[in-house]
């Protein structure tokens, strides 16, 4: 498969999630998911200026946006960068309850808090795959491999029988069960310094 199909099949995902949002629920909401997602990266973005290293490359992926270092990075480096994006995600949500008003500033806070939330899930190359990563890998070596795919099939098994029992209440929620789905049969492949 060329490399620029294979990209465009790992942007499925992605794609089905925000055609599913803009269908159906209000073009706001979709403002407010890709708001939530740009201020997402712009923390990582900002961790990683914050410690030297350069811009990193922006790309379009199954689970949506990444930023790519052209340079290793330490344990101590990975965990910060990992971090802030749900940081900034969680600050934003914060600032909305304290100094905003109305429907707008609670559905702000909520996109942002469930976005940093879903992220901090350890599946998908997530930053709480990362996070986890790193914590495995520091107290548990020999184990850390093996407990990240139990981890990671744990929590998606979780997500899909979650969208399963939520499309079987209400008759939507069929795209989290794809979603889902995507990253149970992924073949994953390592990638390194990607957030």
């Amino acid at each position: 498969m060329g490399t620029a199909l294979r990209k465009g099949v790992a942007a499925l995902p992605a794609l089905s999630l925000l055609l599913y949002l803009f269908l159906s629920e209000s073009p706001a909401m979709l403002l407010l998911f890709f708001g939530a997602l740009v201020f997402h990266e712009w923390g990582h973005l900002c961790a990683f200026l914050l410690l030297g290293h350069p811009v990193p490359a922006l790309s379009l992926t199954g689970a949506g946006m990444r930023l790519s270092s052209p340079l290793p990075l330490l344990p101590r480096e990975e965990l910060w960068i990992a971090l802030a994006g749900p940081l900034f995600n969680l600050l934003a949500a914060l600032a909305a309850l304290r100094f905003g008003a109305g429907t707008f500033a609670l559905s702000f806070a909520a996109v942002h808090f469930l976005f940093a939330l879903g992220n901090l899930f350890p599946f998908g190359g997530s930053d709480g795959e990362r996070l986890l990563s790193l914590f495995l890998s520091r107290f548990f070596p020999r184990a850390a491999a093996w407990a990240l795919r139990f981890f990671r099939a744990l929590f998606l098994s979780f997500f899909f029988f979650c969208s399963l029992f939520l499309y079987y209440l209400k008759g939507s929620g069929l795209c989290g069960v794809i979603f889902s789905l995507f990253f149970l049969l992924e073949d994953k492949k390592a990638e390194i310094n990607v957030f």
